[in-house]
């Protein structure tokens, strides 16, 4: 092989490099979301459960570690709702 040849392989390679590298470059999207940020009191993942009761995770930037923050979910008629303590005035006579 003389030296023109072996010249001349060696740019088409490096040209064929060069092309599939701005192809490569040229497909990538940049349609990636961006992570969620998640407010103190938001639900934080799934719902630990039973068949109709459960507790959910909620963001607490206070959280110690080993201490997790939830709150009490019951099921009616297939959605979740957070259990809320009543508030009953009695009168004592």
């Amino acid at each position: 092989m003389s030296i023109r040849v072996l010249v001349a392989v060696a740019l088409a390679w490096a040209l064929s490099l060069v092309g599939v590298g701005l192809w490569a470059q040229g497909t990538q999207t940049n349609d990636a979301k961006p992570p969620r940020t998640i407010e103190a009191g938001e639900p934080v993942g799934e719902v630990i459960t039973s068949e109709n009761i459960g507790i959910q995770r909620i963001a607490n930037p206070a959280d110690l570690s080993g201490q997790v923050t939830g709150r009490i979910v019951v099921k009616i008629d297939g959605a979740w709702h957070e259990l809320v303590s009543p508030v009953a005035t009695i009168l004592v006579r």
